[in-house]
């Protein structure tokens, strides 16, 4: 997604047109009236749109914690909540979500707090296709923009975030820098740097938010052992919504409390210098391929500027070698 944002800035345009929009994004119609859910999906999956239904509060609400959706289209009423409060939950889960109400009591106050939850549109009952499909298209483009402009300021962060770091000399300082800073953009709760110790060819903890106390520098990692060490061993990026089946990672005993997981190797002309971990616990929603693509960015530069950081450090002992004891 962020090679959209450079393709738009280098005037060639969107890489994708509005119908294929359609098909990247998919809608959840709630309401209570199954007969009203079923025609809104048809309508909309003959205009092209992905659609799925839920006929409750509790049904929603649990397929927001499952899914990635881009789009609600929610009735006033539903027999275990009120879809204002289901979209302010949606937004909490995912601020880029857009969301269109629907109800029977037209009012202008109605109206008033349907733009309050954060909605984007209203529209009242009984309606036709055209106005639901009409009010679905201008949503979809909403959504797409909210992303665009999410990626433009992950972009701007990242050009910042390589500018400080490229002043720090002072490795430790550099780390736990570049680690705060990836954890705040992304809204994770807790991670780590580790570095690579070419001497016992092992990883160990540099810096770590979040992590259990005893989780410290003297814990040591060897290639190819636990999913940091494989990252390492095959400098090759991951985003886990969960190792379970997953055959790299049979012998892993994963913290339950953690919802997803990014890991992704720090290195520097195919030279292994750590690895970093970010794990979202609090938020119910998993990382996406763009986060995946963010944090690689950043890890890149991290790399960089501790080889760089070394370096300097190395040359500054080479012309500074140690004095040699009198009578020597």
């Amino acid at each position: 997604m962020l090679s959209d944002i450079h393709a738009a800035a280098s005037g060639r345009g969107p890489l994708v047109t509005r119908e294929e929009r359609k098909r990247d994004v998919t809608i959840l119609v709630v309401d209570d009236e199954e007969n009203i859910c079923e025609y809104c999906v048809e309508a909309l999956q003959e205009a092209g749109f992905r659609a799925v239904l839920e006929t409750s509060y509790a049904g929603a609400h649990d397929r927001l914690l499952r899914e990635q959706l881009g789009i609600m289209l929610v009735d006033m009423k539903l027999p275990d909540g009120d879809g204002i409060s289901l979209i302010r939950e949606a937004k909490r889960l995912n601020p880029n979500l857009e969301a269109i109400l629907m109800t029977a009591y037209t009012s202008i106050e109605s109206a008033v707090a349907a733009l309050k939850s954060g909605a984007f549109d209203y529209i009242p009952k009984p309606f036709d296709k055209e106005m639901l499909i009409l009010s679905c298209e201008r949503c979809v483009d909403k959504y797409f923009l909210n992303l665009e402009n999410v990626q433009l300021k992950e972009l701007i962060s990242i050009a910042e975030v390589t500018q400080a770091m490229s002043s720090m000399m002072d490795v430790n300082v550099l780390t736990e820098f570049a680690l705060e800073t990836v954890l705040d953009m992304l809204r994770a709760t807790s991670g780590s740097i580790m570095l690579f110790d070419e001497r016992d060819q092992q990883l160990r903890i540099a810096c770590q938010v979040g992590l259990r106390d005893e989780v410290d520098a003297s814990v040591a990692v060897k290639l190819g052992e636990r999913i940091c060490g494989w990252v390492a061993q095959h400098q090759e990026p991951l985003v886990l919504q969960s190792i379970t089946g997953d055959a790299r990672f049979n012998a892993q005993s994963p913290r339950d409390n953690i919802i997803s997981s990014i890991s992704v190797p720090l290195s520097f002309w195919q030279k292994l210098i750590g690895v970093m971990n970010i794990n979202r616990e609090e938020l119910p929603v998993p990382f996406t391929r763009t986060d995946l693509e963010v944090t690689s960015i950043i890890a890149g530069q991290i790399a960089i500027a501790i080889e760089h950081s070394r370096t300097v450090e190395r040359l500054r002992a080479a012309s500074h070698p140690p004095e040699s004891a009198p009578g020597a």
